[in-house]
């Protein structure tokens, strides 16, 4: 029992952050879905990344905020957060 470290389950990036139009986001291993939440809960982007390593997300209809990106990965999940600004 314990706590997973994170960087054991995936090495995962995004940037820019803070971002405007676009965010591109990376993992050390391949991705399965991608969701992105904001910051009252709900889901704005859902997608099957069909064991992607880097992917686009066009965020220029994003509200400026915090948002929640859930990636889903074989080795588990991984959730970071990033800043639209307008």
């Amino acid at each position: 029992t314990g706590i997973d470290d994170p960087n054991t389950i995936a090495l995962t990036n995004l940037y820019p952050n803070p971002a405007q139009d676009n965010v591109t986001v990376t993992s050390s291993v391949p991705m399965n879905k991608l969701t992105v939440t904001n910051y009252v809960g709900q889901v704005v982007y859902t997608g099957e990344m069909f064991d992607a390593t880097s992917v686009e997300l066009n965020t220029s209809s994003y509200q400026a905020g915090v948002y929640l990106v859930k990636i889903d990965t074989d080795n588990g999940i991984v959730t970071k957060q990033v800043v639209i600004t307008r």
